[in-house]
């Protein structure tokens, strides 16, 4: 076999090992619910930016709205 032969045959090995080992993780982690850690929500309550909060639940607030009207004059 050739340098490149020997090359690809070892990365192809190598890729196969890595998405065995990453099922195989998949496998073992699913349906698994997430950790809570209470601290890490206290944390989050006191950093976050609830200012921001308005732009999130309406972002197009005191913007041109990106919806275009329809005039009904399309040629096909």
């Amino acid at each position: 076999m050739t340098l490149f032969e020997t090359a690809f045959l070892i990365v192809c090995i190598l890729m196969t090992a890595v998405t065995v080992a990453y099922f195989t993780w998949l496998v073992w982690t699913r349906g698994r619910d997430s950790v809570d850690d209470p601290k890490l929500v206290e944390r989050f309550h006191e950093t976050a930016p609830f200012e921001k909060l308005d732009q999130v639940l309406d972002p197009l607030d005191d913007k041109k709205s990106l919806l275009v009207e329809d005039d009904g004059d399309h040629q096909n």
